[in-house]
C-alpha cells in the first residue's frame, strides 16, 4: 500500500503529503481533519485508521482519474494491510525480487497486459516496478550473479511495458508516455538496440511513447507525431522491418497531428509491411480507422474488406459496423449511424462481451440528429464534439 500511495502521489499527480491531506480532509467533509503527519505515516506502511479517512483518500484519488477498478484493486490492498497487522503470519512480505519465480511473474503480467483481470492488481504492478528498479541498481553493485541480474532486468523491462499498456488502457498518455519512455531507456541500457525482441525494442517503446503524447491534444502533440516518422525512418535505415512495421501502425494513428495529405502519402508505404507483422490485418485495420477518422471513405472502402478477410479475431464485425456508423455520423446520416452502432451492440453482446463506449457513441449520435449536426470521429478524439444534451 505505502510504496503505491507514494507513487500515485509523486509521479502520477505531483502532489505534496501537505496537499494531499489538505484534499483527503475536504473529502472527509469535516468528519476528519487529516494532517501531513497522517500522509507520512500511510507512506510507511500504517493503514487509514477509519472509514472516513479510507474513502476521502479513494475520492481524491478518483477525482484525480483511478479508475473504479483501480480504486477497488486499493481498497482491497489497504484491507490485507489492516489484516496483515492482527495476522501478520499469513501475509509474506517477500520482495519480488528475491523470488526464484521473478521472470515468470513478469512474463504473466505482460502477455496479460490487455486484459487487467487476468494481468493483477495495478498496485501489485506498481509495487513490483519499484521494487524491480531498486533491486536492477543495487544488484549492479553486489556480489548477484550474471543470471541473476539478467532475470532481474528482464523482468523490469516486462513490467514495464505492462504498466505502459495500463495507463493508456486508462488514457492517462502521459504516464503511459513516461512508463514506455523508462522501458526504453531500461532495454537499451541492458540489453542494446536488440532489447529482447518483438515489441521489447528501445525503438518500439520509444515509438510507443511517442505515440501516447502524439494523443494528448497538447501544443506539442505535433512534435511527438513527428518523433514518430523519425522512429520509423530510423528503424527502416537499421534495417529492422518488423520495427519499423510496428512503428508504422503507430504512425498512422498519429496521421491527424501531421500535416494535411500525409494519410495517402503513408498508405503505400504502409502495405509494404503486410508480411512483417505477425498479424496482417493490423495494418489494414489502422488504415481504416485513419480513414474514418480523416472522412475518406473511398479509403475505407478499399481497406475494410482485408481488413475483416485477415481478422483472425470474431469481433471484427462489430468493429466494421462502428467503422461505417462513425462514416454515416460524420456525413450527416445520423439514423444509418444509429443502427451500425446498435448492429455493432448485437454482435458484441452476442460473442459475450460488453462495451460501455457503444451506448456513449449511441447517445451522441441522438444528439447530433436532434442538433442537426454531423460529428466526425476526428472531432470526437479531439473533444471538440460540443451538442446539446438531448
Amino acid at each position: 500500500m505505502s510504496t503505491f500511495l507514494r507513487v500515485w502521489r509523486e509521479q502520477w499527480v505531483g502532489l505534496s503529503r501537505g496537499q494531499l491531506a489538505l484534499a483527503v480532509t475536504s473529502a472527509c467533509r469535516g468528519n476528519r481533519r487529516v494532517a501531513k503527519h497522517v500522509i507520512e505515516a500511510w507512506e510507511r506502511g500504517q493503514a487509514p485508521r477509519t472509514t472516513a479517512e479510507l474513502e476521502g483518500l479513494l475520492a481524491v484519488m478518483a477525482r484525480h482519474g483511478m479508475q473504479e477498478t483501480e480504486l477497488g484493486e486499493f481498497r482491497t490492498v489497504v484491507l490485507a494491510a489492516c489484516a496483515g497487522r492482527q495476522y501478520p503470519e499469513l501475509f509474506g512480505d517477500e520482495s519480488i525480487a528475491q523470488r526464484d519465480d521473478v521472470t515468470e511473474i513478469a512474463e504473466h503480467a505482460f502477455f496479460n497486459r490487455a486484459w487487467p483481470m487476468h494481468r493483477g492488481s495495478v498496485v501489485d504492478l506498481v509495487v513490483m516496478v519499484e521494487d524491480l528498479r531498486a533491486a536492477t541498481r543495487d544488484a549492479a553493485h553486489a556480489d548477484a550473479s550474471r543470471a541473476r541480474q539478467r532475470r532481474l532486468q528482464v523482468a523490469l523491462c516486462l513490467l514495464l511495458s505492462a504498466l505502459a499498456h495500463h495507463h493508456g488502457y486508462h488514457h492517462r498518455q502521459l504516464l503511459q508516455g513516461e512508463a514506455a519512455g523508462a522501458c526504453a531507456d531500461a532495454l537499451q541500457a541492458f540489453f542494446g538496440w536488440g532489447g529482447l525482441g518483438g515489441d521489447l525494442t528501445p525503438l518500439c517503446q520509444r515509438a510507443v511513447r511517442a505515440h501516447a503524447l502524439a494523443h494528448r491534444q497538447t501544443p506539442d502533440a505535433v512534435h511527438w507525431a513527428r518523433q514518430l516518422c523519425d522512429l520509423h525512418e530510423e528503424a527502416r535505415a537499421r534495417g529492422r522491418h518488423a520495427d519499423a512495421a510496428a512503428i508504422y501502425c503507430d504512425l498512422i494513428d498519429a496521421v491527424g497531428e501531421l500535416e494535411a495529405g500525409a494519410y495517402p502519402m503513408l498508405v503505400e508505404q504502409g502495405l509494404k509491411y503486410v508480411d512483417c507483422l505477425p498479424n496482417p490485418s493490423v495494418v489494414f485495420c489502422k488504415l481504416t480507422w485513419a480513414a474514418t477518422a480523416e472522412m475518406l471513405p473511398d479509403q475505407v472502402d478499399r481497406h475494410l474488406p482485408s481488413w475483416i478477410a485477415l481478422a483472425p479475431y470474431p469481433s471484427h464485425r462489430a468493429e466494421a459496423a462502428r467503422v461505417l456508423g462513425w462514416l454515416a455520423l460524420g456525413d450527416g446520416r445520423h439514423a444509418e449511424a444509429d443502427e451500425h452502432f446498435r448492429d455493432s451492440v448485437r454482435v458484441t453482446e452476442a460473442l459475450g462481451y460488453h462495451d460501455s463506449r457503444l451506448s456513449e457513441y449511441i447517445e451522441l449520435c441522438d444528439r447530433a440528429r436532434t442538433s442537426r449536426r454531423p460529428v466526425s470521429l476526428r472531432d470526437y478524439r479531439l473533444g471538440t464534439v460540443a451538442l446539446p444534451k438531448s
